[in-house]
Protein backbone atom coordinates (compact mmCIF):
# COMPACT_ATOMS: atom_id res chain seq x y z
CA UNK A 1 0.00 0.00 0.00
CA UNK A 2 2.72 2.50 1.07
CA UNK A 3 4.81 1.53 -2.58
CA UNK A 4 1.78 2.47 -4.31
CA UNK A 5 1.48 5.44 -2.41
CA UNK A 6 4.69 6.38 -3.21
CA UNK A 7 4.34 6.16 -6.79
CA UNK A 8 1.27 7.82 -6.85
CA UNK A 9 2.59 11.12 -5.61
CA UNK A 10 5.94 10.90 -6.59
CA UNK A 11 4.29 10.86 -10.39
CA UNK A 12 1.24 12.88 -9.49
CA UNK A 13 3.87 16.12 -8.80
CA UNK A 14 5.92 15.72 -11.37
CA UNK A 15 2.65 15.34 -13.60
CA UNK A 16 1.12 18.30 -12.06
CA UNK A 17 4.58 20.67 -11.99
CA UNK A 18 5.17 19.83 -15.96
CA UNK A 19 1.55 20.52 -16.99
CA UNK A 20 1.04 23.52 -15.31
CA UNK A 21 4.62 24.82 -16.78
CA UNK A 22 3.32 24.16 -20.02
CA UNK A 23 0.22 25.43 -19.26
CA UNK A 24 2.37 28.68 -18.42
CA UNK A 25 3.93 28.38 -21.61
CA UNK A 26 -0.09 28.26 -23.30
CA UNK A 27 1.26 30.70 -25.93
CA UNK A 28 3.96 28.60 -27.30
CA UNK A 29 2.53 25.15 -27.67
CA UNK A 30 1.57 24.28 -30.98
CA UNK A 31 -1.78 22.84 -30.78
CA UNK A 32 -4.00 23.71 -33.32
CA UNK A 33 -7.24 23.13 -30.90
CA UNK A 34 -5.79 25.36 -28.08
CA UNK A 35 -8.13 26.00 -24.77
CA UNK A 36 -4.80 27.63 -23.04
CA UNK A 37 -4.42 30.13 -24.82
CA UNK A 38 -5.24 34.30 -24.02
CA UNK A 39 -4.76 33.78 -20.63
CA UNK A 40 -5.48 36.49 -18.18
CA UNK A 41 -3.11 37.20 -15.19
CA UNK A 42 -5.04 36.19 -12.36
CA UNK A 43 -5.01 32.85 -14.58
CA UNK A 44 -1.70 33.03 -14.83
CA UNK A 45 -0.49 33.83 -11.29
CA UNK A 46 -3.02 31.11 -9.64
CA UNK A 47 -0.97 28.70 -12.14
CA UNK A 48 2.63 30.05 -11.30
CA UNK A 49 1.43 29.38 -7.68
CA UNK A 50 0.65 25.82 -8.42
CA UNK A 51 3.38 25.00 -10.03
CA UNK A 52 5.91 26.53 -7.54
CA UNK A 53 3.95 24.46 -4.40
CA UNK A 54 4.28 21.32 -6.47
CA UNK A 55 7.52 21.85 -7.45
CA UNK A 56 8.44 22.53 -3.92
CA UNK A 57 6.43 20.01 -2.79
CA UNK A 58 7.88 17.52 -5.33
CA UNK A 59 11.47 18.29 -3.42
CA UNK A 60 10.79 17.89 -0.22
CA UNK A 61 8.74 14.65 -1.07
CA UNK A 62 11.84 13.26 -2.47
CA UNK A 63 15.04 14.71 -0.15
CA UNK A 64 12.97 13.53 2.81
CA UNK A 65 11.65 9.91 1.77
CA UNK A 66 14.33 9.08 -1.32
CA UNK A 67 17.52 10.87 0.26
CA UNK A 68 16.93 13.06 -3.15
CA UNK A 69 20.37 15.58 -3.16
CA UNK A 70 19.27 18.66 -6.10
CA UNK A 71 22.93 19.20 -8.31
CA UNK A 72 24.16 22.31 -6.65
CA UNK A 73 25.91 23.05 -10.11
CA UNK A 74 22.60 22.70 -12.13
CA UNK A 75 20.59 25.03 -9.64
CA UNK A 76 23.44 27.19 -9.39
CA UNK A 77 23.46 27.93 -13.69
CA UNK A 78 19.64 27.96 -13.97
CA UNK A 79 19.30 30.44 -11.36
CA UNK A 80 22.05 32.75 -12.40
CA UNK A 81 20.91 32.83 -16.27
CA UNK A 82 17.32 33.24 -14.90
CA UNK A 83 17.93 36.25 -13.35
CA UNK A 84 20.03 37.55 -15.65
CA UNK A 85 17.04 37.01 -18.30
CA UNK A 86 14.53 38.41 -15.84
CA UNK A 87 16.89 41.78 -15.48
CA UNK A 88 16.88 41.68 -19.12
CA UNK A 89 12.75 41.71 -19.45
CA UNK A 90 12.66 44.20 -16.76
CA UNK A 91 14.66 46.82 -18.86
CA UNK A 92 13.09 46.27 -22.75
CA UNK A 93 12.01 49.77 -23.95
CA UNK A 94 9.78 50.74 -26.91
CA UNK A 95 11.88 50.41 -29.62
CA UNK A 96 11.81 50.88 -33.88
CA UNK A 97 13.59 48.15 -35.67
CA UNK A 98 15.00 48.45 -39.25
CA UNK A 99 15.04 45.50 -41.54
CA UNK A 100 15.98 45.19 -45.03
CA UNK A 101 13.76 42.28 -46.92
CA UNK A 102 15.20 39.63 -49.51
CA UNK A 103 14.68 41.74 -52.12
CA UNK A 104 16.24 44.89 -50.55
CA UNK A 105 13.14 46.52 -49.48
CA UNK A 106 13.76 48.26 -46.10
CA UNK A 107 11.18 48.70 -43.42
CA UNK A 108 10.80 50.23 -40.16
CA UNK A 109 8.29 48.75 -37.47
CA UNK A 110 7.89 49.80 -33.89
CA UNK A 111 7.94 46.78 -31.35
CA UNK A 112 7.17 47.46 -27.50
CA UNK A 113 6.01 45.44 -23.96
CA UNK A 114 2.80 46.35 -22.03
CA UNK A 115 3.11 45.72 -18.67
CA UNK A 116 1.20 42.25 -18.69
CA UNK A 117 3.33 40.92 -22.03
CA UNK A 118 6.42 41.53 -20.17
CA UNK A 119 4.66 39.82 -16.56
CA UNK A 120 3.94 36.96 -19.41
CA UNK A 121 7.23 36.52 -20.35
CA UNK A 122 8.53 36.49 -17.21
CA UNK A 123 6.52 33.98 -15.74
CA UNK A 124 6.71 31.57 -19.01
CA UNK A 125 10.74 32.09 -18.80
CA UNK A 126 10.37 30.93 -15.00
CA UNK A 127 8.40 28.16 -16.15
CA UNK A 128 10.80 27.06 -18.94
CA UNK A 129 13.55 26.53 -16.30
CA UNK A 130 11.72 24.70 -13.95
CA UNK A 131 10.70 21.86 -16.66
CA UNK A 132 14.07 22.14 -17.40
CA UNK A 133 15.26 21.41 -14.10
CA UNK A 134 12.90 18.99 -13.77
CA UNK A 135 13.88 16.90 -16.48
CA UNK A 136 17.21 17.46 -16.05
CA UNK A 137 17.84 16.54 -12.24
CA UNK A 138 14.81 15.55 -10.84
CA UNK A 139 13.14 13.18 -13.12
CA UNK A 140 16.72 11.12 -13.71
CA UNK A 141 17.03 10.06 -9.84
CA UNK A 142 13.14 10.20 -9.03
CA UNK A 143 12.20 7.11 -11.46
CA UNK A 144 13.01 3.62 -10.36
CA UNK A 145 14.15 1.05 -12.23
CA UNK A 146 11.25 -1.26 -13.24
CA UNK A 147 9.60 2.29 -13.99
CA UNK A 148 11.42 4.11 -17.02
CA UNK A 149 10.01 1.28 -19.65
CA UNK A 150 6.40 2.49 -18.53
CA UNK A 151 7.38 5.78 -19.08
CA UNK A 152 8.38 4.95 -22.82
CA UNK A 153 5.26 2.79 -23.25
CA UNK A 154 3.13 5.99 -22.32
CA UNK A 155 5.16 8.52 -24.42
CA UNK A 156 4.78 6.00 -27.45
CA UNK A 157 0.96 5.43 -26.63
CA UNK A 158 1.16 10.01 -27.23
CA UNK A 159 2.58 9.58 -30.20
CA UNK A 160 0.02 7.18 -31.51
CA UNK A 161 -3.03 8.91 -30.54
CA UNK A 162 -1.79 11.78 -32.49
CA UNK A 163 -0.79 9.05 -34.68
CA UNK A 164 -4.92 7.84 -34.53
CA UNK A 165 -5.78 11.57 -34.35
CA UNK A 166 -4.46 12.22 -38.30
CA UNK A 167 -6.77 9.88 -39.62
CA UNK A 168 -9.30 11.58 -38.68
CA UNK A 169 -8.23 15.05 -39.34
CA UNK A 170 -6.23 14.89 -42.35
CA UNK A 171 -7.86 12.24 -43.92
CA UNK A 172 -8.50 14.42 -47.24
CA UNK A 173 -4.13 14.67 -46.76
CA UNK A 174 -3.93 10.91 -46.70
CA UNK A 175 -5.80 10.57 -50.12
CA UNK A 176 -4.09 13.31 -51.93
CA UNK A 177 -0.85 11.74 -51.13
CA UNK A 178 -1.36 8.08 -51.61
CA UNK A 179 -3.17 9.43 -55.36
CA UNK A 180 -0.61 12.61 -55.93
CA UNK A 181 -3.80 14.73 -56.29
CA UNK A 182 -4.14 17.78 -55.02
CA UNK A 183 -2.28 21.16 -56.78
CA UNK A 184 -0.43 21.48 -52.94
CA UNK A 185 0.77 18.68 -52.26
CA UNK A 186 3.53 19.58 -49.98
CA UNK A 187 0.72 21.52 -48.30
CA UNK A 188 -0.72 17.83 -47.90
CA UNK A 189 1.39 16.63 -44.96
CA UNK A 190 0.19 15.37 -42.54
CA UNK A 191 -0.05 17.90 -39.20
CA UNK A 192 -2.51 15.78 -36.92
CA UNK A 193 -3.22 17.89 -34.08
CA UNK A 194 -0.85 20.76 -34.85
CA UNK A 195 -0.68 23.59 -37.13
CA UNK A 196 2.79 22.86 -38.57
CA UNK A 197 3.47 18.95 -40.50
CA UNK A 198 7.01 19.84 -38.96
CA UNK A 199 5.63 19.45 -35.60
CA UNK A 200 3.94 16.39 -35.77
CA UNK A 201 6.99 15.16 -37.80
CA UNK A 202 9.10 16.07 -34.79
CA UNK A 203 6.98 13.84 -32.53
CA UNK A 204 6.25 11.39 -34.59
CA UNK A 205 10.35 11.26 -34.94
CA UNK A 206 10.37 11.10 -31.36
CA UNK A 207 7.88 8.13 -31.44
CA UNK A 208 10.47 6.30 -33.58
CA UNK A 209 13.54 6.34 -31.21
CA UNK A 210 11.45 5.12 -28.25
CA UNK A 211 10.57 2.69 -30.90
CA UNK A 212 14.46 2.14 -31.19
CA UNK A 213 15.09 1.88 -27.78
CA UNK A 214 12.63 -0.40 -26.60
CA UNK A 215 14.26 -2.56 -29.14
CA UNK A 216 17.89 -2.06 -28.59
CA UNK A 217 17.21 -3.29 -24.61
CA UNK A 218 14.85 -6.01 -25.40
CA UNK A 219 15.48 -7.19 -28.68
CA UNK A 220 11.95 -8.37 -29.74
CA UNK A 221 10.52 -8.47 -33.09
CA UNK A 222 7.77 -6.09 -32.72
CA UNK A 223 9.83 -3.12 -31.49
CA UNK A 224 11.39 -3.49 -35.19
CA UNK A 225 7.88 -3.91 -36.70
CA UNK A 226 7.29 -1.05 -34.84
CA UNK A 227 10.05 1.30 -35.96
CA UNK A 228 8.97 0.54 -39.41
CA UNK A 229 5.53 1.48 -38.90
CA UNK A 230 6.44 4.79 -36.88
CA UNK A 231 8.49 5.14 -40.40
CA UNK A 232 5.76 4.93 -42.77
CA UNK A 233 4.22 7.81 -40.79
CA UNK A 234 7.03 10.17 -40.56
CA UNK A 235 6.89 9.96 -44.67
CA UNK A 236 3.36 11.11 -44.46
CA UNK A 237 4.29 14.12 -42.69
CA UNK A 238 7.05 15.12 -45.55
CA UNK A 239 8.56 16.47 -42.65
CA UNK A 240 12.02 16.53 -44.64
CA UNK A 241 14.65 16.90 -42.02
CA UNK A 242 12.52 14.38 -39.58
CA UNK A 243 12.52 11.88 -41.86
CA UNK A 244 16.44 12.39 -43.10
CA UNK A 245 17.61 12.27 -39.29
CA UNK A 246 15.46 9.56 -38.26
CA UNK A 247 16.50 7.01 -41.53
CA UNK A 248 20.29 7.91 -40.72
CA UNK A 249 20.08 7.18 -37.00
CA UNK A 250 18.05 3.73 -37.60
CA UNK A 251 19.77 2.65 -39.94
CA UNK A 252 23.06 3.41 -38.32
CA UNK A 253 21.70 1.55 -35.52
CA UNK A 254 20.23 -1.34 -36.80
CA UNK A 255 23.59 -2.25 -39.31
CA UNK A 256 26.01 -2.13 -35.85
CA UNK A 257 23.11 -4.79 -34.31
CA UNK A 258 23.27 -6.64 -37.02
CA UNK A 259 26.88 -6.60 -37.56
CA UNK A 260 27.75 -7.80 -33.21
CA UNK A 261 24.91 -10.37 -34.02
CA UNK A 262 25.84 -11.75 -36.94
CA UNK A 263 27.81 -15.03 -35.39
CA UNK A 264 24.83 -16.06 -32.88
CA UNK A 265 22.91 -17.19 -36.05
CA UNK A 266 25.03 -16.59 -39.51
CA UNK A 267 22.09 -18.16 -41.46
CA UNK A 268 18.99 -15.96 -40.55
CA UNK A 269 20.75 -12.98 -41.02
CA UNK A 270 22.01 -13.36 -44.26
CA UNK A 271 18.35 -13.91 -45.16
CA UNK A 272 17.30 -10.76 -43.32
CA UNK A 273 20.39 -8.72 -45.07
CA UNK A 274 19.73 -9.85 -48.69
CA UNK A 275 15.29 -9.46 -47.51
CA UNK A 276 16.22 -5.85 -46.69
CA UNK A 277 18.50 -5.32 -49.43
CA UNK A 278 15.84 -7.08 -52.02
CA UNK A 279 13.06 -4.78 -51.01
CA UNK A 280 15.29 -1.36 -50.66
CA UNK A 281 16.23 -1.96 -54.53
CA UNK A 282 12.53 -3.07 -55.29
CA UNK A 283 11.75 0.70 -54.19
CA UNK A 284 14.51 2.61 -55.60
CA UNK A 285 13.33 0.85 -59.14
CA UNK A 286 10.18 1.41 -58.82
CA UNK A 287 10.74 5.43 -57.82
CA UNK A 288 13.02 5.95 -61.02
CA UNK A 289 10.58 3.89 -63.07
CA UNK A 290 7.85 6.77 -61.73
CA UNK A 291 9.98 9.44 -62.18
CA UNK A 292 11.05 8.97 -65.26
CA UNK A 293 7.57 7.95 -66.69
CA UNK A 294 5.25 10.07 -65.02
CA UNK A 295 5.48 14.25 -65.17
CA UNK A 296 3.05 14.55 -62.43
CA UNK A 297 5.12 12.69 -60.20
CA UNK A 298 8.20 14.79 -61.10
CA UNK A 299 6.51 17.97 -60.40
CA UNK A 300 5.20 16.67 -57.26
CA UNK A 301 8.57 15.88 -55.82
CA UNK A 302 9.42 18.83 -56.64
CA UNK A 303 6.98 20.68 -54.88
CA UNK A 304 7.81 18.75 -51.79
CA UNK A 305 11.09 19.43 -52.25
CA UNK A 306 10.62 23.42 -52.89
CA UNK A 307 7.63 24.22 -51.31
CA UNK A 308 5.83 27.27 -52.86
CA UNK A 309 8.57 27.47 -55.10
CA UNK A 310 11.36 28.62 -52.46
CA UNK A 311 14.63 26.44 -51.27
CA UNK A 312 13.58 25.30 -47.73
CA UNK A 313 17.43 26.41 -47.10
CA UNK A 314 16.87 29.94 -48.52
CA UNK A 315 13.71 30.65 -46.58
CA UNK A 316 15.95 29.73 -43.64
CA UNK A 317 18.78 32.30 -44.16
CA UNK A 318 15.79 34.97 -44.52
CA UNK A 319 14.65 34.45 -40.79
CA UNK A 320 18.64 34.14 -39.19
CA UNK A 321 19.37 37.23 -41.52
CA UNK A 322 16.52 38.99 -39.38
CA UNK A 323 17.12 37.30 -36.09
CA UNK A 324 20.74 38.83 -36.20
CA UNK A 325 19.35 42.47 -37.55
CA UNK A 326 17.19 42.15 -34.39
CA UNK A 327 20.29 41.54 -31.89
CA UNK A 328 22.35 44.51 -33.21
CA UNK A 329 19.86 46.42 -32.64
CA UNK A 330 19.24 45.25 -29.22
CA UNK A 331 21.85 43.66 -27.54
CA UNK A 332 23.96 40.71 -28.82
CA UNK A 333 25.55 39.85 -25.59
CA UNK A 334 22.21 39.99 -23.51
CA UNK A 335 19.53 39.14 -26.18
CA UNK A 336 16.73 40.51 -27.23
CA UNK A 337 14.49 39.33 -24.64
CA UNK A 338 13.07 36.00 -23.29
CA UNK A 339 9.94 35.58 -25.48
CA UNK A 340 10.05 38.54 -26.67
CA UNK A 341 12.05 38.47 -29.35
CA UNK A 342 9.69 36.13 -31.34
CA UNK A 343 7.09 38.43 -31.29
CA UNK A 344 9.90 40.82 -32.67
CA UNK A 345 10.70 38.43 -34.97
CA UNK A 346 7.07 37.43 -36.40
CA UNK A 347 6.68 41.63 -36.85
CA UNK A 348 9.76 41.13 -38.95
CA UNK A 349 8.53 38.75 -41.31
CA UNK A 350 5.16 39.50 -41.87
CA UNK A 351 6.96 43.20 -42.83
CA UNK A 352 7.83 42.00 -46.35
CA UNK A 353 5.08 40.24 -48.47
CA UNK A 354 7.45 37.74 -49.28
CA UNK A 355 9.00 36.35 -46.44
CA UNK A 356 5.47 36.77 -45.04
CA UNK A 357 3.95 34.11 -47.47
CA UNK A 358 7.16 31.44 -46.46
CA UNK A 359 8.31 32.18 -42.92
CA UNK A 360 4.65 33.68 -41.47
CA UNK A 361 6.65 32.84 -37.61
CA UNK A 362 8.25 33.55 -34.74
CA UNK A 363 10.61 30.90 -34.73
CA UNK A 364 14.28 31.23 -36.15
CA UNK A 365 13.94 27.58 -36.98
CA UNK A 366 17.45 27.46 -35.13
CA UNK A 367 18.11 26.44 -31.33
CA UNK A 368 21.22 28.01 -31.16
CA UNK A 369 20.46 31.24 -32.78
CA UNK A 370 17.61 31.01 -31.12
CA UNK A 371 18.78 31.02 -27.82
CA UNK A 372 21.26 34.02 -28.73
CA UNK A 373 17.98 35.69 -30.18
CA UNK A 374 16.40 35.29 -26.67
CA UNK A 375 18.52 34.87 -24.05
CA UNK A 376 22.00 36.11 -25.37
CA UNK A 377 25.38 34.86 -24.50
CA UNK A 378 24.68 33.63 -21.12
CA UNK A 379 21.50 31.68 -22.41
CA UNK A 380 23.34 29.99 -25.36
CA UNK A 381 26.50 29.44 -22.92
CA UNK A 382 24.00 27.36 -20.42
CA UNK A 383 22.23 25.64 -23.39
CA UNK A 384 26.06 24.75 -24.59
CA UNK A 385 27.13 23.52 -21.04
CA UNK A 386 23.98 21.72 -20.26
CA UNK A 387 24.95 19.83 -23.45
CA UNK A 388 28.24 18.87 -22.79
CA UNK A 389 27.10 17.77 -19.00
CA UNK A 390 25.36 15.51 -21.09
CA UNK A 391 28.27 14.50 -23.37
CA UNK A 392 30.65 13.83 -20.22
CA UNK A 393 28.67 11.64 -18.88
CA UNK A 394 27.56 10.12 -21.58
CA UNK A 395 31.54 9.34 -22.44
CA UNK A 396 31.94 8.12 -19.22
CA UNK A 397 29.44 5.79 -19.72
CA UNK A 398 30.56 4.10 -22.35
CA UNK A 399 32.68 1.50 -21.52
CA UNK A 400 29.99 0.19 -18.52
CA UNK A 401 27.05 -0.31 -21.46
CA UNK A 402 28.15 0.59 -24.86
CA UNK A 403 25.38 -0.43 -26.64
CA UNK A 404 23.02 1.60 -24.61
CA UNK A 405 25.42 4.27 -25.12
CA UNK A 406 25.76 4.38 -28.53
CA UNK A 407 22.02 4.29 -29.13
CA UNK A 408 22.07 7.33 -27.20
CA UNK A 409 25.10 8.77 -28.69
CA UNK A 410 23.51 8.54 -32.28
CA UNK A 411 20.26 10.41 -31.24
CA UNK A 412 21.59 13.40 -28.94
CA UNK A 413 24.37 13.97 -32.73
CA UNK A 414 20.76 13.55 -34.27
CA UNK A 415 18.89 16.08 -32.59
CA UNK A 416 21.56 18.49 -32.26
CA UNK A 417 21.60 18.65 -35.66
CA UNK A 418 17.91 18.48 -36.38
CA UNK A 419 18.31 22.04 -34.20
CA UNK A 420 20.80 23.66 -36.37
CA UNK A 421 17.27 23.89 -39.22
CA UNK A 422 14.32 23.78 -37.00
CA UNK A 423 14.52 25.87 -33.36
CA UNK A 424 14.09 22.28 -31.32
CA UNK A 425 16.17 23.26 -27.93
CA UNK A 426 16.40 19.42 -26.04
CA UNK A 427 17.81 21.32 -22.82
CA UNK A 428 15.69 24.30 -22.74
CA UNK A 429 12.25 23.57 -24.58
CA UNK A 430 9.55 26.09 -24.71
CA UNK A 431 7.13 24.14 -26.47
CA UNK A 432 4.92 20.57 -25.61
CA UNK A 433 6.92 18.30 -28.44
CA UNK A 434 10.00 19.66 -27.37
CA UNK A 435 9.52 19.32 -24.00
CA UNK A 436 8.91 15.54 -25.07
CA UNK A 437 12.11 15.08 -27.17
CA UNK A 438 14.31 16.71 -24.10
CA UNK A 439 12.43 14.05 -21.61
CA UNK A 440 13.36 11.22 -23.63
CA UNK A 441 16.83 11.69 -24.56
CA UNK A 442 18.10 14.00 -21.69
CA UNK A 443 15.80 12.36 -18.95
CA UNK A 444 16.54 8.79 -20.38
CA UNK A 445 20.12 9.02 -20.89
CA UNK A 446 20.97 10.76 -17.36
CA UNK A 447 17.99 7.48 -15.74
CA UNK A 448 19.89 4.70 -17.78
CA UNK A 449 23.63 6.57 -16.49
CA UNK A 450 22.29 6.45 -12.74
CA UNK A 451 20.80 2.74 -12.96
CA UNK A 452 23.51 1.30 -14.04
CA UNK A 453 26.02 3.03 -12.05
CA UNK A 454 24.24 2.09 -8.94
CA UNK A 455 24.11 -1.36 -10.06
CA UNK A 456 27.66 -1.16 -10.35
CA UNK A 457 27.91 -0.26 -6.71
CA UNK A 458 25.61 -2.58 -4.91
CA UNK A 459 27.42 -5.55 -7.36
CA UNK A 460 30.78 -4.13 -5.76
CA UNK A 461 29.61 -4.37 -2.31
CA UNK A 462 28.53 -7.77 -2.51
Amino acid sequence: MRLKLDIILRYALMLITALAGLWLLADHIYLMVNPLRGLYQHEIIIILCLCILSFGALIFYLAKWHKYKPSIIVISGLSLVFIILLIRLLVISPQTFNIVAPGGTAYSFESHLTSFERFKYIVQTLATFAIAFLFIDIFPKAVKKNEFKYILYTMLAIVYVLIICSYFVDFKSYINLITLKGGDINGSGIKSVFPHKTVYGYVVMIGGFISLLLFAKERKWYWLANVGIIFVHLLFSLSKLAIIIFFVVAVAYLVYVFITTYKEDPKKHKIILFSVLGAILLLVVIFAVLMIASATVREKVKDIINPSGYNTFTTRVWIWNYAFAILKQTSVSLGAGMFYFGSVLKQANLMDAETAIVNNTSQTHNAYISMLANGGVPLLTLYILLIALVVVVLTKHFKKDFNLSLFYSLVLVALLVYGIFEAAPIMLATSAEHILGGAFVVSGLLFHVRQNNEEQVSSNSN
